[in-house]
């Protein structure tokens, strides 16, 4: 809901996956119906990505704001919206 709310406004979430299977990978996406831009790392844990953004459970969130900035790890819906509320001002 926040996504829908916000993605008009610039907001944008970016889905790194770690599925070492891509059709697991893709037949996920279609399940829970992702609707915002969503790549494959397959390495699982050893993936690259995993280990430059120290991602040691799944999900990770990281909120980054328009200077590449992350500003949150693991926000919660609320703090999102009271992050997002506070940039756009």
């Amino acid at each position: 809901s926040v996504y829908k709310k916000y993605r008009s406004r610039g907001f944008e979430i970016y889905g790194i996956s770690l599925d070492k299977s891509e059709s697991d990978w893709r037949r996920a996406m279609i399940s829970d119906k992702i609707q915002w831009v969503q790549v494959i790392d397959s390495g699982g844990w050893e993936a690259k990505v995993a280990a430059d953004w120290k991602v040691d459970y799944l999900p990770t969130s990281f909120l980054i704001n328009e200077k590449k900035e992350v500003i949150a790890i693991n926000p919660s819906r609320s703090q999102i919206e009271r992050l997002l509320k506070k940039l756009r001002k």
